[in-house]
């Protein structure tokens, strides 16, 4: 007997709240769930900013099962959806391999980043977790296990990947995995004396780095995007292994305490960042490959945040548009405290509604006030009207209308894939109610 519970569902950014129901279930009583008279959504971790794993109308499920393999010969894992990509960087780190693709957030489930196709600091290189899927075991209600790959059910395949849930249950996957190098990263890092000076360095050739990322101020007036490009590479040496710590981000919604730090905390940590990268410019830094992707000093910023709410926006803007974006965002964003600037080298291929495309992907970080609200609007407006992709997994704040303008043929072709194979539309979402899938 399945077990329905009431739950609170609280966004990333926490912007959005509702009451529903979960039901944490395993392999062996997953077809439990046909008895089940009401509408679903597979949930992992629970960490987009969008709220994709809830809605009112439909019942959360968790997979707890944590099952993974590592097939030497065929580079690849066997790996359940439950499993987090921390964990399974730790597992395949031990044996001398890693995965193509990570985010920033250890506590990312496999299954949510197939369903999001997420990118990470490697974006020049590798693109998206999408790329290195070979497989993938789904569950439907109505149809079963279904299985589907790039060369059976590939239509399927390629609506589960990015598809944000909407096909049912990812229950495993078999993902491709490489051989480390080394188990360190050095980075390196060059000065850059605004946003535009990305252009060139976009044209540049950036697949040589394993990761290349840059920082920005937006609040300094006088040097409007000032900041530095860091360069990523694995060190010559395999070196050694080290033994390592378990790191988290806490999901849930931070004491309001931390309200008071928001203002002195951003204003300290931007000027903090600025100068402590000037005093070491040209310092070569190494650090172990698991904490080049996922560190704890990330929790105080979220707490900061989350503690009031705040808005991310994520894009990736056509490098012919790019000069007349940063103009656009010089102009509107005074008087707006930017948080975080952020941004990455993306050559991937437009693709329904997944964040790929070629540009320069850039993810700006507000708290959530009526003025950063306003200018949101505004943004997606200017986007809409420039070919500009917008990140649905990291955007509470965007409207149905803006989302169908900007993926255009793509979100047509979404929908009427999608329709066409689950006409019952049984796996929704807050999402996908907003976005009318």
């Amino acid at each position: 007997m399945l077990k329905i519970k009431k739950k609170k569902f609280i966004s990333f950014d926490s912007t959005i709240e509702l009451s529903s129901k979960e039901i944490k279930i395993t392999k062996n009583d997953i077809h439990d769930l046909k008895q089940i008279k009401s509408n679903l959504i597979a949930r992992g971790s629970g960490l987009s900013y969008s709220l994709l794993s809830a809605s009112e109308e439909a019942i959360s499920i968790k997979l707890k099962q944590k099952e993974i393999t590592l097939n030497i010969n065929k580079k690849s894992i066997l790996i359940s959806s439950d499993y987090c990509l921390g964990e399974a960087t730790k597992y395949l780190m031990e044996r001398g391999y890693c995965l193509h693709v990570l985010p920033g957030h250890p506590n990312v489930t496999i299954g949510g980043a197939i369903a999001c196709d997420i990118h990470g600091k490697s974006q020049n290189k590798y693109g998206n977790f999408g790329n290195y899927v070979k497989s993938i075991k789904l569950y439907h209600p109505d149809k079963g296990y279904l299985a589907c790959s790039k060369d059976s059910n590939c239509e399927l395949f390629e609506l589960t990947i990015g598809g944000y849930g909407m096909t049912g249950i990812i229950v495993e996957a078999e993902v491709e995995v490489k051989k480390l190098n080394s188990f360190d990263i050095k980075t390196t890092k060059q000065q850059i004396n605004n946003l535009s000076e990305l252009k060139s360095i976009y044209k540049s050739k950036l697949d040589n780095y394993e990761g290349v990322y840059s920082w920005h101020d937006l609040n300094d007036i006088k040097k409007f995007g000032k900041g530095f490009i860091f360069y990523e590479k694995f060190n010559n040496k395999l070196g050694k292994n080290i033994r390592i710590k378990n790191t988290s981000i806490s999901d849930k919604k931070p004491h309001k305490i931390w309200k008071l730090f928001a203002y002195i905390y951003g204003k300290f940590q931007n000027t903090f960042f600025y100068y402590y990268n000037y005093l070491t410019l040209y310092r070569e830094q190494s650090i172990n490959f698991y904490y080049s992707n996922f560190s704890n000093k990330k929790q105080i910023y979220f707490n900061v945040l989350r503690s009031s709410g705040f808005i991310e926006k994520q894009m990736i803007v056509p490098i012919d548009k790019w000069e007349k974006y940063c103009k656009f965002l010089e102009t509107n964003i005074k008087n707006l405290y930017c948080f975080l600037c952020v941004c990455k080298f993306s050559y991937t291929k437009k693709k329904f509604l997944r964040f790929s495309g070629q540009g320069i992907s850039i993810a700006l970080n507000f708290k959530k006030t009526q003025k950063s609200v306003e200018f949101c609007k505004k943004l997606d407006k200017f986007c809409e009207n420039n070919e500009i992709l917008l990140c649905i997994y990291k955007d509470s704040q965007i409207q149905s209308s803006a989302i169908k303008k900007i993926f255009g043929k793509e979100y047509i072709q979404f929908c009427k894939l999608l329709h066409k194979y689950d006409k019952s539309r049984l796996f929704i979402s807050n999402m996908s109610k907003k976005f009318n899938l």
